[in-house]
């Protein structure tokens, strides 16, 4: 499954919110064109305005941060911590880390109620299937 373009073409809260955790963590937040594929079962239009992925900063030969440089597992936790808790919009849809996927129905938005699950494929760890080299987070 092939992504996009990389770009950093945030929603203006979405935007506020990956600026925040950049200057609060050592990260690169992006995005790509129909980041996520779009999924019918989520949505029928494409996430990459509300998703972002965070990755451990590094410069790549284009000269552009970007993906594919594995976040440090206690960075990721620390960054999992600090958006989820956070009592300001953009809220969280879902949110991919470790192999497990958080989901948050529009409905339970504020009542700290959520669905985990496993994601991915266990066995898949060169694509990142299971998101143990970043953190993905898909906002309302």
């Amino acid at each position: 499954m092939a992504l996009g373009a990389t770009h950093f073409g945030w929603r203006q809260d979405v935007a506020d919110l990956v600026a925040r955790v950049e200057a609060q963590f050592s990260t690169w937040g992006n995005t790509y064109f129909n980041h996520p594929i779009v999924w019918p079962e989520y949505s029928t239009f494409p996430f990459d305005s509300v998703s972002v992925d965070f990755w451990a900063p590094f410069f790549g030969f284009d000269g552009v941060s970007g993906w594919s440089n594995p976040i440090d597992v206690d960075v990721g936790y620390a960054i999992v911590d600090f958006v989820w808790f956070d009592p300001n919009p953009p809220f969280i849809r879902y949110l991919i880390w470790q192999g497990e996927i958080f989901k948050i129905p529009f409905e339970w938005i504020g009542t700290g109620n959520f669905i985990q699950e496993a994601f991915g494929n266990p066995f898949d760890t060169f694509s990142d299937d299971v998101h143990v080299n970043h953190v993905h987070f898909t906002f309302w």
